[in-house]
């Protein structure tokens, strides 16, 4: 366990996961790669995300996860542009994460580059479509991420993040994106090393 994270209240549990926060046992699990299976691998280098599969793309995104959480403690109160650096890795983190769930739940990754883009919107609805159950809150603050812009506004545009969306509210979407398409793919694993 990493000191730098509060113990997870879902430990010791019988619903591990339940809590859906950042260091929840069900997500701070750590497994040797080789024992994840399923990463797809083909000769074609030109598509990553079809050669490495959903399985490593959800791997991929538990370390963007990780990250945003360690980031997030470097912010400073008064001062948005300290929080840019948390918000672009947590945006990225769901980003990943919904790509993941679409390709396990059979989309291809040419599908989802070219119908969806970075539209964050867009995959909250071929997720819920594909079966994602999101509460209305998490999936209108998917849809504003992308509306607003905030992933370009945490690179580029400083006097945007006076305007950004909530901190918490960030970390909420973070936290049940992950939380709920670990539980929509349960056989998805998580490993977060540190």
């Amino acid at each position: 366990a990493d000191p730098a994270i509060p113990p997870c209240p879902c430990v010791g549990k019988r619903r591990p996961g339940a809590c859906g926060g950042l260091s929840c046992s069900i997500f701070t699990q750590r497994k040797p790669l080789a024992d994840m299976g399923g990463i797809m691998t083909t000769t074609n280098k030109s598509d990553t995300v079809e050669q490495e599969g959903p399985i490593s793309i959800r791997l991929l995104a538990d370390h963007y996860r990780r990250a945003a959480s360690l980031l997030r403690e470097s912010g400073q109160r008064g001062s948005p542009m300290s929080w840019a650096p948390f918000r672009l890795v947590a945006v990225h983190a769901i980003e990943l994460y919904l790509t993941a769930f679409l390709l396990h739940r059979g989309m291809s990754a040419d599908e989802v580059r070219q119908q969806m883009g970075h539209h964050l919107g867009k995959r909250a609805d071929a997720a819920r479509a594909a079966g994602l159950i999101l509460r209305q809150r998490t999936y209108e603050h998917l849809v504003s991420l992308s509306s607003s812009k905030e992933y370009r506004v945490s690179r580029y545009e400083p006097s945007g993040l006076y305007t950004a969306s909530e901190l918490n509210r960030l970390t909420a979407t973070l936290d049940e994106v992950t939380h709920k398409t670990a539980l929509a793919s349960a056989a998805f694993p998580s490993a977060v090393v540190g």
